[in-house]
C-alpha cells in the first residue's frame, strides 16, 4: 500500500504538470543524448531479431509504458509496429510481438496533456505475470532478465508457465549482493 500510494502522488504530480507525449519523446531524446539513458550492448540487435522472427516479447516494467515505448525507437532503433491489412476488412492481421506492459498513460484526446494512467498499477513488488491479463496470460516459456532482485520473480503468476530461464544485471556487488543474486537468477552478470 505504500508503495502504491507513493506510485499514485508521483502520477498525480504528471498530471498537473500537463505532461504531453511531445514532452516524453523529448525527455528520452535528452537522456539518451546525455549518456542517461542507455541499451545495454546487444539488446537492440536481439529486440529486432525477435521483432522480425515474430516471437511474443513482453517488457514487463514498473515504469511508464509510454517512456519504455520511446525508449525502443529512440534508443534501440526500434519503429512503431506496423501490421499488414487485410484487404477486404481494412483490420490489421498481426499485432507487434513485443508488448510492453506498464503503467500506461491516458491523455486528452483534443489537448493532447496527461490526464491519467492505466490500472493496475504496477510497481516493483507486484511486477509479475499476475498484473498481466489479469493472471489468465498464456505465457509459456520465459526469458527473465533483470537487474533487481524482485524482477527474478517476473514470470510468476501466469496460468501457463512451463520454463522460465532467469538472467540478472548485478547491482550490488558486495559479497552479500553476489550471493543474493545467485540465488535469485540462473545466470548474473557483472
Amino acid at each position: 500500500p505504500l508503495m502504491e500510494e507513493w506510485y499514485r502522488a508521483n502520477h498525480l504530480t504528471m498530471v498537473q504538470e500537463y505532461v504531453s507525449r511531445d514532452m516524453i519523446a523529448d525527455g528520452v531524446r535528452k537522456a539518451r543524448d546525455s549518456g542517461a539513458f542507455f541499451a545495454r550492448d546487444g539488446a537492440a540487435d536481439l529486440l529486432a531479431l525477435l521483432r522480425q522472427r515474430e516471437v511474443a516479447t513482453q517488457i514487463l516494467s514498473a515504469g511508464l509504458k509510454d517512456v519504455v515505448e520511446e525508449a525502443l525507437i529512440e534508443l534501440f532503433n526500434l519503429p512503431k509496429w506496423e501490421s499488414p491489412t487485410d484487404v477486404n476488412t481494412g483490420e490489421p492481421t498481426s499485432r507487434d510481438p513485443i508488448r510492453v506492459i506498464s503503467n500506461g498513460m491516458k491523455f486528452h484526446p483534443k489537448a493532447g496533456w496527461l490526464e491519467g494512467f492505466t490500472e493496475p498499477l504496477i510497481h516493483m513488488y507486484n511486477k509479475s505475470q499476475s498484473v498481466v491479463d489479469e493472471g489468465k496470460g498464456v505465457l509459456v516459456n520465459a526469458l527473465v532478465i533483470g537487474d533487481g532482485l524482485g524482477d527474478a520473480n517476473m514470470s510468476e503468476g501466469g496460468a501457463s508457465l512451463d520454463c522460465a530461464l532467469k538472467i540478472g544485471y548485478l547491482n550490488d556487488p558486495s559479497d552479500d549482493g553476489k550471493a543474493k543474486y545467485a540465488a535469485a537468477f540462473d545466470i548474473v552478470v557483472d
